[in-house]
């Protein structure tokens, strides 16, 4: 006699009475009258709440049955596969009176949990640093109106010496702590991946994570913990029961399998760095065919590579399929209505094709049409990668590729002689999936520990790219273009396959007028001022160091002195969209004119204050009619005037009256006598071979070949006695 014999199973539909036939006789048999009744109202609920299309799981009944007996559990089941319900029933079915605290990671997370707890009736709020500071919504909370409060671990704790609201309220209302019926922590690997310090690191990303423990301390000791994930292989598994202080032989736990049939996994290398915009080119829809593509989201650990490979991809979209938004990137820097906004229309609408994201979004998108999920760059870990993948395929008949772009260290076992930083934070075993040479799907059941028969099926036509090898399968199939790769030169380096082989010698093209390293920080202050006064008059919900960036700062201040002659330059420069051309760019692009005329009016002004150097017009004779030497016979104050053009005929003739003297040349011992070198005054050149000597002394040139030596005034001189002035020669002067 079945035990279910024994309730008005009549009541229910066709579908919901076969439900509970398939259930299995090792659980049936567990079951006593009460836990079956409990079965039984679970089967009733879901069959009125979606009109009998619908029946709980059993991994669900089992988990409820375990939940409201008092008994800890553990459940892990795949993405998609509806862990959220093994929450919900216990509320639905359990003493009203209770509440629960659930455990989220992230606001996005705990966003859709709200919309899917509201849905079942459930009245649930969640709590972050976001939440108002509203006396009417905290009195409500005291009270236990809301049924289930999801909150981020850190809201327990004390941060910078602040008690959060909840952590206080918890301490000091007896009546609130009495209420809390139920404890679940989602998303439980966290312990493990965010708790703990990852390898290479000293310290863990959110240590709250690691003391979860102390949350249940404050809670009655009969408050059961609901523990739930989609990757919890056996190590993490004890990880995460030991890091809560729950006993292995007294917690159900209730591991389903977490295969994807419908998924393809696939591995390429990365050239260069994530910032080479050449390695997403696959993803371009062809001109001559443009077609709408299939949702696709591609996780990059890094805010601005979101931004910089979404405006890329937007950019070379054909122009039939360009849109603002055909691509949108996310991450958790943004403001929350930024992100709602792209986030509901990635999810229900067909405005955004393809969301660039950074793992802030691998908890949050449950989209059930994403049909390509990219990784860029070796994850961390296998949780994390497999986090990402479970982000798509959730139709179970809609084959998705699950593709990661490693780096190529990644592609071995072997550390690197000079590791990255990011190569030492990388798990071993993110390295062993990546250079795998075998069936991927069959290494990740064994590393889940899963041993059922359905832990390698597929329903595509290949399982993943090591076992599509064998019949000559190309993963780049599946994108509108081929992967980016590098071809060997004769010289053995490679070289990107989108460049020549051979290139031009650039040409000598002068260097464009640049700014000084002064004016770089004038014009960077005045940007940056400009950035903080522009975000409050604009709608957008995005952050001050979106608008304009750093990166956008240095571009600007960096560039050419003509480089920018108007707005659309400007655009084009940053490659921003048509949205931020109409309300950025002509700000931006007012404080740049401002600067160079500022800058220009001061050279100006600075070349007219500088004198010209006066250049002497007159020749060297006139200019000597006005040197001053002594002469005894004309007395002006000891000093007095002389013709130079009489004392320079005087004085040549006096040279030429005396005979030319024939010098001997100097003997020097040992060497060759030589009469012909000429001096250094001559020649302009002594030469090595000249000796000191005849450098110094060498013979002095004919007056009859070289041009008449102006002598050099005679040094000023004082008359001894009275000094008569010559007063017609003074006046004159």
């Amino acid at each position: 006699m079945n035990i279910f014999d024994l309730l008005p199973t009549e009541e229910l539909s066709p579908n919901a009475q076969k439900s509970l036939e398939e259930l299995s006789p090792s659980f049936v048999e567990s079951l006593s009258f009460e836990q079956a009744q409990i079965v039984f109202k679970a089967t009733s609920w879901f069959d009125k709440q979606f009109n009998g299309t619908k029946t709980p799981r059993e991994f669900q009944l089992q988990s409820t049955v375990a939940t409201l007996s008092g008994q800890n559990v553990v459940v892990r089941a795949g993405t998609g596969y509806g862990k959220t319900m093994a929450m919900v029933l216990p509320l639905l079915l359990g003493d009203q009176s209770k509440i629960a605290i659930t455990i989220s990671p992230l606001k996005l997370l705990q966003k859709n949990h709200v919309h899917e707890f509201e849905q079942y009736g459930i009245k649930t709020v969640q709590i972050n640093e976001d939440t108002p500071d509203d006396k009417n919504l905290w009195k409500d909370i005291a009270q236990g109106v809301y049924r289930n409060i999801l909150v981020a671990p850190e809201q327990f704790f004390r941060h910078n010496g602040h008690l959060p609201r909840l952590a206080f309220i918890m301490l000091t209302s007896r009546a609130f702590v009495k209420s809390i019926g139920f404890l679940n922590c989602d998303e439980a690997h966290m312990i493990q991946t965010a708790g703990l310090p990852r390898r290479g690191e000293e310290y863990a990303f959110r240590p709250a994570y690691g003391k979860i423990a102390n949350i249940r301390a404050l809670l009655a000791k009969d408050t059961p913990i609901l523990v739930l994930s989609a990757t919890l292989p056996p190590p993490t598994l004890y990880t995460v029961l030991g890091s809560l202080r729950l006993d292995p032989d007294q917690t159900l736990k209730i591991l389903q399998p977490t295969n994807h049939p419908n998924h393809f996994y696939a591995v390429h290398e990365l050239h260069g760095s994530i910032s080479n915009l050449k390695n997403y080119n696959f993803l371009i829809p062809l001109y001559s065919n443009p077609t709408m593509p299939p949702k696709t989201v591609i996780f990059v650990e890094n805010r601005e590579a979101t931004a910089t490979i979404a405006r890329h991809l937007r950019k070379h979209f054909p122009p039939s399929l360009q849109t603002d938004r055909i691509v949108a990137h996310l991450h958790a820097g943004m403001s929350p209505e930024y992100n709602d906004e792209i986030y509901n229309d990635f999810m229900h609408t067909d405005k955004i094709s393809t969301l660039i994201s950074t793992s802030a979004a691998s908890h949050g998108i449950n989209s059930p049409n994403i049909a390509r999920i990219i990784c860029v760059g070796a994850p961390c870990d296998e949780i994390t990668m497999l986090q990402m993948f479970g982000r798509g395929g959730r139709t179970p008949t809609l084959e998705t590729v699950c593709l990661v772009i490693a780096e190529p260290w990644a592609l071995t076992t072997e550390e690197s002689d000079k590791p990255s930083a990011r190569e030492k934070r990388a798990d071993p075993g993110i390295r062993e999936y990546i250079s795998l040479k075998t069936c991927r799907r069959a290494y990740l059941a064994a590393k889940d520990g899963d041993t059922s028969p359905e832990a390698t099926t597929f329903l595509g036509p290949h399982c993943c790219d090591n076992c599509g090898r064998a019949s000559t399968f190309d993963p780049a199939q599946l994108f509108p273009r081929p992967f980016h790769t590098q071809k060997a030169t004769s010289d053995g380096e490679t070289q990107s396959q989108s460049q020549p082989s051979t290139q031009k010698k650039k040409d000598n093209i002068p260097k464009p007028k640049t700014r000084s390293r002064t004016e770089h920080d004038e014009l960077r202050q005045r940007l940056e001022t400009l950035r903080s006064e522009i975000a409050p008059r604009l709608d957008y919900a995005w952050p001050e160091s979106y608008l304009l960036s750093k990166k956008h700062i240095d571009t600007v201040v960096l560039s050419p002195l003509d480089a920018i002659p108007s707005t659309a330059a400007l655009v084009k420069l940053l490659s921003e969209n048509s949205e931020w051309a109409e309300d950025v760019a002509p700000s931006v692009f007012e404080v740049i004119a401002a600067h160079d005329a500022d800058l220009a009016a001061r050279k100006a002004e600075a070349a007219a204050l500088k004198r010209p150097v006066q250049q002497h017009s007159q020749s060297q004779a006139e200019y000597s009619q006005q040197l001053y030497s002594y002469n005894s016979s004309i007395n002006l104050n000891g000093w007095t005037h002389e013709d130079p053009a009489a004392r320079i005929a005087a004085q040549e003739a006096k040279d030429a009256s005396k005979p030319q003297k024939s010098k001997k040349p100097s003997k020097a011992k040992g060497k060759r006598k030589n009469t012909s070198t000429l001096s250094q005054h001559d020649s302009g050149d002594a030469g090595p071979s000249q000796t000191k000597r005849q450098r110094t002394r060498s013979p002095s040139p004919s007056p009859s070949n070289t041009q008449p030596r102006v002598p050099r005034p005679k040094p000023r001189q004082r008359t001894n006695g009275p000094v008569e002035i010559d007063k017609e020669l003074y006046s004159s002067i």
